[in-house]
């Protein structure tokens, strides 16, 4: 349990949600929440998994 929360913080990380992850440490809910919600737009996991998809990109970049 331990290394799957270790690895959907790490998710949220790489998606920008920085306070998400780090929180979702400590708090296991925190970073599913972090790790399910759509990525910043100048996030590592934005430029690789929206440059295909213009329209989570345009929805990531209107919130």
């Amino acid at each position: 349990m331990i290394v799957v929360n270790a690895l959907v913080s790490i998710v949220a990380l790489l998606k920008g949600k920085v306070w998400t992850g780090l929180l979702g440490i400590m708090v296991p809910g925190l970073s599913w929440i972090g790790a399910i919600r759509l990525a910043r737009p100048s996030s590592p996991w934005a430029r690789w998994r929206y440059a295909a998809r213009p329209r989570r990109r345009a929805r990531a970049l209107r919130t």
